[in-house]
């Protein structure tokens, strides 16, 4: 059979080949070089103390230190597997720790663990896992501790261990892997919202300017329709040359196929504007000026005044228009995010151009409820200042009255004559600051969202949306941040509360078995001597506690004989003995009994 033919065995074998290989490179690669000198300075850092603990020989008491020959290869190979498989990094320090001491705990090998544990944490998204991995550690200490005859408090060092060495790490671990998640969300939805925000306001001006269309239709399709109709009365004069009614006749027709025209293409514009802005009608009220928009807002309950100055001249349909919303939009927002405050219009008119300020004081209360826009009206709002060849300033209040030092203002210059207009401190670069009451009152982004005083005030729905009753609905980026921000609280009440509820629970059983052992470890006296040199070790094990002490001999008492075990039993109840029995067995009979010191 072919071995590259389908379905043949060489197929077969080269799969698992694949996989390994596959695995290998999964292991070894790194996305930059500084991965590499991180992993290589980490893997030095926990190589130093095995090295030295090494060199400065066995301690006195303690744990043999570990050997060198094994710590050095066996760490290069936890801090290699570390990105790729963490888990097997922690098994791997767990195995190094166990060849040192079987309670886990090790001062050459406590680096690793802390090392292993924590990037266990930061490196993995579940968790599952690594709890179980920490339950069978626990699990196999204790089986292991039992075939060997280790003492349970053996087996309670290693769990106090595996608690502060592995599971506190990980915890730590978790908690900065789940704020980094947490601060990589928030500039992910800036950056959207930043992009959001750019076609918001790019819609918002192709609104504005649909509206702008809209008023043209209104004041240029009269202006056509009235010249259609003189038009049609010198057709029908009767003083009139035949040549001349014939011009005349052409005139009306040019006249009524102009405005035709017309209304059709602003029909258009006015669908699109319907589809974008909801439908909102006409913002200007037909024969409303300024003071009757004033006067409203006042006998609505806003603390507004009104001064002018210069005689009033006729504006053009356009900038009557702008100047109208400036004002408008203004109240509006002053009502909305400065309840309380007062408000004051200046209004100035030269033959040249008409200049307007809506200046209010510092909020005095909290914004009024209800839904926001964004900050779309300024944006339109400058949008149809430029457009009427002006120039529009909104931000910290710049009047000179001191009352509204570190209020708000929205100021524009609207020429008589066509200009060119920009803003006054924000250059039109494609998209607006959105500079509002955000820095000066702490409320939204912008000063004014796109909401009318409300029919309260009087103004109608013509400014925008009205303030309804309803609570607001909060939007899908904030109850993500208020996800993320209790998903954090609740990570780093772990970190501190985990530990701290496991050490004090095995602190409790420590203390429950420290008692039981302390009454089922005493060898009474009669059972100590009627036990005989020379008999055997489970005749002399039927007649001994369940349990042994965990006292040891002090380091004078006489070593036991040689390739005997011992065992140790209390004489009485006292938790601090200064003796206990010391029973040494040897080709399974007892060799040896005595009293031995201790070191309490």
């Amino acid at each position: 059979m072919n071995p590259a033919a389908p379905g043949g065995g060489g197929s077969r074998r080269a799969a698992p080949s694949a996989r390994v290989r596959a695995w290998a490179r999964a292991v070894v690669t790194r996305g930059s070089r500084r991965e590499w000198a991180a992993d290589a300075a980490l893997w030095l850092a926990l190589c130093v103390p095995v090295v030295v603990a090494y060199i400065a020989g066995p301690p006195r008491e303690g744990p043999p230190p570990l050997s060198p020959y094994l710590g050095v290869p066996l760490l290069a190979l936890a801090v290699l597997v570390s990105r790729a498989m963490p888990l097997l990094s922690l098994y791997v320090a767990v195995a190094l720790a166990l060849t040192s001491t079987p309670e886990l705990f090790s001062g050459s090998a406590s680096p690793a663990l802390l090392a292993t544990g924590y990037l266990v944490g930061r490196r993995m998204r579940q968790a599952q896992p690594a709890f179980l991995s920490f339950v069978l550690i626990a699990a196999f200490g204790l089986l292991a501790m039992w075939r060997e005859g280790e003492q349970l408090w053996t087996w309670f060092t290693l769990v106090l261990t595996l608690v502060f060495n592995v599971a506190l790490p990980w915890l730590v671990g978790r908690y900065a892997r789940q704020r980094a998640e947490l601060v990589a969300a928030g500039w992910e939805l800036a950056e959207r919202m930043e992009r959001e925000q750019r076609l918001t306001a790019d819609r918002v001006r192709l609104r504005e300017r649909s509206r702008i269309a809209g008023d043209m239709h209104d004041s240029l399709g009269h202006e056509l329709s009235l010249l259609a109709l003189r038009a049609g009365a010198l057709e029908v004069a009767p003083d009139l040359d035949a040549h001349h009614r014939t011009a005349a006749e052409e005139l009306r027709a040019a006249a009524v196929t102009a405005t035709e025209t017309l209304h059709d293409i602003i029909g258009v514009l006015r669908e699109g504007d319907g589809a974008a802005g909801g439908g909102q009608p006409n913002d200007r009220l037909t024969g409303v000026d300024i003071a009757d928009l004033v006067d409203r807002a006042a006998a609505s309950g806003l603390r507004v005044s009104l001064s002018r100055e210069g005689e009033p001249v006729e504006l053009p349909p356009m900038v009557d228009r702008a100047l109208y919303r400036v004002v408008q939009e203004s109240l509006t927002n002053a009502a909305k995010h400065a309840p309380g405050s007062a408000v004051a219009v200046w209004l100035r008119q030269t033959p040249e151009a008409t200049d307007v300020s809506v200046v209010n004081e510092l909020p005095v209360g909290d914004p009024l409820p209800g839904r926001t826009s964004g900050g779309i009206g300024l944006i339109g709002l400058r949008e149809r200042v430029r457009l009427a060849g002006g120039l529009m300033y909104n931000g910290p209040a710049m009047a000179p009255d001191s009352r509204f030092a570190g209020g708000y203002e929205v100021r524009a210059r609207l020429p008589h004559a066509p200009g060119d207009g920009t803003a006054l401190h924000d250059a039109e670069d494609g998209h607006d600051s959105g500079h509002g009451h955000d820095a000066e009152h702490g409320h939204d982004a912008e000063h004014g969202h796109e909401g009318g005083l409300g029919n309260g005030l009087g103004l109608g729905n013509d400014a925008g949306q009205v303030l309804d009753d309803a609570a607001p609905v909060p939007s899908e980026s904030a109850l993500r941040r208020e996800l993320a921000q209790r998903r954090a609280r609740r990570r780093l009440w772990q970190v501190f509360v985990v530990p701290l509820a496991l050490t004090a629970g095995l602190a409790v059983v420590m203390g429950v078995f420290s008692l039981f052992q302390s009454s089922e470890s005493v060898l009474p006296l009669e059972g100590y001597d009627r036990l005989r040199v020379g008999q055997s070790e489970r005749e002399v094990s039927d007649r001994l506690p369940a349990m042994q002490t965990d006292e040891q001999p002090s380091e004078d008492t006489t070593p036991a004989l040689p390739g005997s075990r011992c065992r140790y039993y209390r004489i009485d109840d006292d938790p601090d003995p200064a003796y206990i029995y010391r029973l040494c067995f040897a080709r399974g009979e007892l060799v040896s009994k005595d009293t031995v010191r201790t070191d309490s």
